[in-house]
């Protein structure tokens, strides 16, 4: 009983935390927010088992693995799935629901997992690569029902612990140098270079022609301050502005954006419905989501771009954010220097001053020591 009451205090802690962290942190910073959330360690075990004995298990699938920690963190989400290769927060997953999830994948899968590393990559195929090098998890159960939306009456292979293998914490402890987060760095840094491989490879345009913009492309109109950014451009513009949302189709996207001004009480009335253009897409995907006709169609008609759309939960790591952020914005600048040339104006978070006690900052300043 004493160790129930332990474990349902421990995790209303890491809850209580966590929607601290949904708030903005309450005055925490990033480290002591992330120390406070991960699990506290619990006792260390013997090696035996994890030291490549002949009593070991095998390790898990790594196939298999992604798919466990897929259907456990589709429970954890509004649409009740998510693909292996899927990111968790794309999906809708918070903060609250990855420290739910980090729990029970404690539990499933007997090993101590770093909430740090679900927010650095919160793919389950990512995750199952490093994980599936832990000593202690172990896949001793051939099949096991999962409940769920999307995979309830099926079964899966489960990577279970071993009854001889207690949390394999020692062990992962002990991990050298080179270990999953040195790993995990190494991989971030590759990938960081290979993106801006990509970007030396959009072309030199000539400067856009300075003239009043008559069609505009506004990503992220669904968010606060994108609804805001749109109002803006219609009241002080004559300009069209098409609006890339998210959505199935042209009627699911306009409904969403009619929703989303409502619930920021601004207008959705009948002339800002004649002065914009819906646009299913998804600024994750290449070409934006579009057919390659829009494509076309918009890189020869826009007279400029104007970027709001962006994952902002700085707690996230660069695989995480990457294919809003880096290969999103990609897009925009591929579009911008297609077909006729246009600017492209990237609404950037306040958290690039990187900066803490500032208490005021211009348009002007610099970002490095904007407190100086």
């Amino acid at each position: 009983m004493r160790e129930t009451n332990e474990d349902a205090s421990a995790y209303a802690g890491q809850r209580a935390t966590a929607e601290s962290i949904e708030r903005g942190g309450g005055g925490l910073s990033v480290s002591d927010l992330l120390a406070r959330v991960v699990p506290a360690a619990v006792p260390a075990h013997s090696a035996t088992a994890a030291d490549g004995s002949p009593d070991a298990d095998p390790p898990p699938d790594v196939d298999v693995l992604a798919a466990v920690i897929a259907a456990a963190a589709g429970r954890h989400l509004p649409e009740g799935q998510l693909a292996p290769d899927a990111d968790f927060f794309d999906a809708g997953g918070s903060s609250v629901n990855a420290v739910e999830l980090v729990a029970e994948l404690e539990e499933e899968l007997g090993i101590e997992v770093d909430l740090d590393e679900v927010f650095a990559d919160a793919r389950p195929s990512s995750l199952a690569r490093r994980w599936a090098r832990i000593p202690g998890i172990r896949a001793v159960a051939p099949t096991v029902t999962t409940a769920g939306h999307s995979t309830a009456g099926t079964t899966t292979a489960l990577p279970v612990p071993s009854p001889r293998t207690p949390p394999a914490t020692a062990a992962r402890s002990a991990e050298p140098a080179h270990g999953p987060h040195t790993t995990a760095r190494r991989e971030d840094l590759d990938q960081i270079l290979a993106d801006l491989a990509l970007a030396d490879r959009l072309p030199f345009i000539a400067a856009p022609e300075p003239l009043p913009p008559r069609r505009i492309l506004l990503t992220g109109a669904t968010g606060f301050l994108g609804s805001h950014m749109l109002l803006d451009l219609l009241r002080h513009s004559d300009a069209h502005v098409y609006c890339l949302v998210r959505a199935a189709d042209e009627e699911a996207a306009e409904t969403r954006l009619g929703e989303a001004l409502r619930s920021y009480r601004l207008p959705w009335s009948t002339e800002v419905r004649r002065r914009i253009t819906v646009l299913p897409g998804d600024i994750r995907r290449p070409h934006l989501g579009l057919s390659e006709e829009r494509w076309n169609e918009l890189a020869h008609e826009l007279d400029g771009i104007v970027g709001v759309a962006a994952a902002v939960d700085f707690l996230r790591g660069y695989q995480s954010l990457r294919a809003s952020n880096v290969l999103g914005t990609l897009a925009l600048a591929e579009l911008a220097a297609a077909g006729r040339p246009k600017p492209l104006h990237h609404i950037s978070s306040i958290a690039v001053f990187n900066e803490v006690g500032i208490t005021s900052m211009g348009e002007d300043d610099p970002l490095a020591h904007a407190d100086r």
